[in-house]
């Protein structure tokens, strides 16, 4: 198995929790969650020491988990802006539907505004003449996948029209979109890599896009790969040798860890209702389905019993209680009976600020 493996201090705390509330429940492991924040950043900071890590609050905007984390912020709405406001960290407000009121508050907790098009530049133009500001530093998002940013040939023509508007321009940002690849990847780093001879960037904000820590075990694949190829391909605008030179880095590179941080930090814990065989396959009805599953969130879940019975074990296929045909889960292989519970792993990306209020209400979510 590929993913982290329930230790038996968790699956105990997990059953007293069973034991005290109805299924389906989140447990969030606060202990997993640091774990990963410390290993992120110290893999992180051995290829780039200044580099900066802005957690993704859309991942998973729990209280507990915003809390717990001691990054800065990468924020996309208003929602998002208030859960973060007492926290004088470093921040990114991106997207690229800023209204009024969302620039207003990112500018009070001082994020820096990552400009998505000329649109939302004008906007911004506008509303620092009406609130009297004097200088304003912000970013520019470069077009690299889907809907987002502004073209590789349009950047001059933003920088220049900023500038003559008072607006510092000071970071470059681009995403590569969910999960990709290594080699993935390294195309999308070739893409940023032609914006930077444009502009002396004092930040290069590469996004995410990696996999789970689960998901980079199943592809036996580690996060330092990652990390070297971004010193490979952009290099020369920060590397860690400067640092024992003693020189001034230029330019500080942003990372905004999502999924990586805290898909593996939550579980879910359901109850199995109902056996059943059709057309020669065992299936297990489970209390939680696609409502909290959802395929969306890109990520595969592990089904395990809480509790292993003794016995022979079989294939058995996991659906979940909706009244659509398409609600079904995964596989495991275990000696099931009613009223076991199963442990679904890797549900923290995602997962809780999909959920559907579809017949179920959204699962409570304890800490474990």
């Amino acid at each position: 198995m590929v993913f982290p493996m329930l230790d038996l201090q968790e699956r105990k705390k997990l059953s007293r929790l069973a034991e005290k509330n109805e299924t389906p429940f989140f447990a969030l492991s606060l202990e997993r969650l640091k774990a990963n924040e410390k290993k992120f950043l110290k893999e992180l900071h051995s290829f780039f020491p200044k580099a900066q890590a802005c957690y993704s609050v859309k991942t998973n905007p729990l209280p507990q988990v915003l809390k717990a984390l001691g990054t800065g912020f990468e924020l996309a709405s208003l929602e998002e802006l208030e859960a973060v406001k007492s926290k004088k960290v470093f921040k990114v407000f991106n997207g690229c539907c800023k209204r009024e009121k969302e620039l207003k508050e990112a500018l009070k907790q001082e994020a820096i505004i990552i400009m998505d098009s000329f649109s939302e530049l004008e906007k911004l133009i506008m509303l620092k003449k009406k609130l009297g500001l004097k200088k304003l530093e912000v970013g520019v998002r470069l077009n690299v996948e889907s809907k987002f940013g502004i073209e590789l040939r349009e950047i001059p023509k933003f920088l220049a029209s900023a500038e003559q508007q008072g607006l510092k321009v000071i970071l470059l940002h681009a995403h590569p979109g969910a999960g990709k690849s290594l080699q993935e990847y390294r195309q999308f780093l070739q893409k940023v890599k032609k914006a930077l001879p444009l502009h002396s960037w004092k930040f290069v904000d590469l996004g995410s896009g990696f996999p789970s820590f689960a998901r980079l075990a199943e592809q036996n694949v580690s996060l330092q790969q990652y990390f070297q190829l971004v010193k490979e391909e952009l290099g020369t605008t920060l590397l860690a040798e400067h640092e024992s030179k003693g020189k001034e880095l230029g330019t500080t590179f942003i990372f905004e860890p999502g999924r990586i941080l805290v898909a593996d930090a939550m579980f879910l814990v359901c109850k199995l209702h109902c056996l059943k065989e059709l057309n020669n396959e065992k299936i297990a009805i489970l209390d939680a389905g696609i409502n909290v599953l959802q395929r969306i969130v890109l990520e595969n879940f592990q089904f395990t019993p809480l509790i292993e019975s003794n016995g022979a074990k079989s294939v058995v296929r996991l659906a979940g209680p909706l009244l659509f045909g398409n609600d079904w889960l995964g596989t495991t292989n275990s000696n099931l009976q009613e009223k076991d519970l199963i442990v679904v792993e890797n549900v923290g990306a995602y997962c809780h600020s999909l959920a559907w209020g579809v017949s179920y209400k959204k699962p409570e979510v304890f800490l474990v």
